[in-house]
């Protein structure tokens, strides 16, 4: 089972910002704790899960609930958010998943 370490203070407050609202989280801690149930624990039952080719980083996105995140291999979170095809470019959320993944 994954760990984590929670965010960078830097890289927390600039995600948080951005993707909270996704979330309805009220605090950085909220969004944090978030991160940390959805990367930290099992997968959950819907949830695919990759290895990224270069680095290590776990990859993991929920198609029902729409998560996403990434884990670096030091347990540090380094992205958690809801993809959207109009932001990433690619014709769907799974289509994302899958480009992550060969980085």
């Amino acid at each position: 089972m994954p760990f984590t370490s929670g965010f960078d203070p830097a890289r927390l407050a600039d995600h948080f910002a951005k993707h909270s609202g996704d979330f309805g989280a009220k605090t950085a801690a909220e969004y944090e704790a978030m991160a940390d149930a959805f990367l930290g624990g099992p997968l959950p039952t819907d949830a695919i899960q990759a290895t990224r080719v270069g680095g290590g980083d776990l990859v993991r996105y929920n198609p029902v609930t729409n998560e996403f995140g990434v884990l670096a291999k030091s347990g540090v979170i380094r992205s958690y958010f809801k993809p959207d095809p109009k932001v990433h470019g690619l014709p769907s959320n799974p289509d994302y998943f899958h480009a992550e993944c060969k980085k």
